[in-house]
């Protein structure tokens, strides 16, 4: 069965709950009817709420209204993204209290709102908002990324390693023009996600990268292969000179796994400096 929609603005309520809506919105409904006398609903009286409720001043006057403080009414609505609302809350609210607001921006995606909290003063370095840059990677906005960049954001080691598993490339690019080192774990996740633009930006940075006691050559080509991603594995061969000792072994592997490509790479494949 499909609920019924009991909002008092809800074209299929049988009756108009005008006792339900806010004081100040009735107020708003009696004042229209004294100007111009009509029935409810009509069409007149539902663009003058939708005015009413969409207009950024009454938004955010009912926000603070409803939460305890601005900052709690500041962190509920950065998840909405609305850039004009936001605006008019960053004056009553204290932006430099390390709240996640930033980070909830972001996550959302709304560039907009990103950016209004910054220019309101919010750290992207203090608090849970150092996680805002991290939360942009994993939504692949590298526009976001580089807004937060621009405003001096540091926590970009943690914010590559994201970007490199949930296979962004416009975000790892921007995160290494910007100081970011790739290392092996970061490579390995760049090398799960299937993207290979991801790893062949990883490795042309720098021309090498950091492969840790936790991440060795092996690890990086075995996940290749394994996975079936011929060109991975072709990008690791031709900038890792150490995958070369395990091409017997992962051909073995390809062939069992019915990957031919791959197995055509690494039988034709020679050792050979990177370029």
């Amino acid at each position: 069965m499909t609920p019924v929609n009991h909002s008092p603005l809800s074209p299929a309520a049988p009756l108009f709950r005008l006792l339900a809506l806010p004081t100040e919105i009735i107020q708003r409904i009696g004042i229209l009817c004294t100007d111009a006398p009509l029935a409810f609903p009509t069409s007149a009286l539902n663009r003058h709420l939708r005015d009413i409720f969409s207009h950024p001043t009454n938004i955010a006057t009912r926000a603070l209204r409803h939460f305890s403080t601005p900052e709690a009414a500041l962190l509920a609505e950065s998840l909405r993204g609305d850039a004009p609302v936001l605006a008019i809350l960053c004056r009553h609210a204290n932006v430099t209290i390390p709240a996640p607001a930033l980070g909830r921006a972001a996550w959302a995606g709304h560039l907009a709102a990103v950016q209004c909290l910054l220019d309101a003063g919010a750290d992207p370095n203090r608090g849970e908002n150092n996680q805002a840059i991290v939360a942009a990677a994993y939504r692949k906005s590298a526009d976001i990324v580089r807004v937060l960049l621009d405003h001096r954001a540091t926590n970009i080691q943690e914010a590559l390693s994201m970007a490199a598993q949930c296979g962004s490339v416009g975000c790892v690019r921007v995160l290494l023009e910007h100081g970011a080192r790739p290392n092996g774990l970061i490579l390995w996740g760049a090398v799960a996600s299937g993207v290979s633009e991801v790893v062949e930006a990883l490795l042309l940075h720098g021309k090498t990268v950091e492969v840790d006691a936790n991440v060795g050559p092996r690890d990086l080509i075995f996940a290749a292969v394994q996975c079936g991603y011929a060109e991975t594995t072709r990008l690791l061969l031709h900038h890792i000179p150490e995958t070369h000792a395990f091409k017997d072994e992962l051909a073995a592997l390809a062939t069992s796994k019915g990957y031919a490509d791959v197995e055509k790479i690494l039988l034709d494949s020679h050792l050979e400096p990177a370029t």
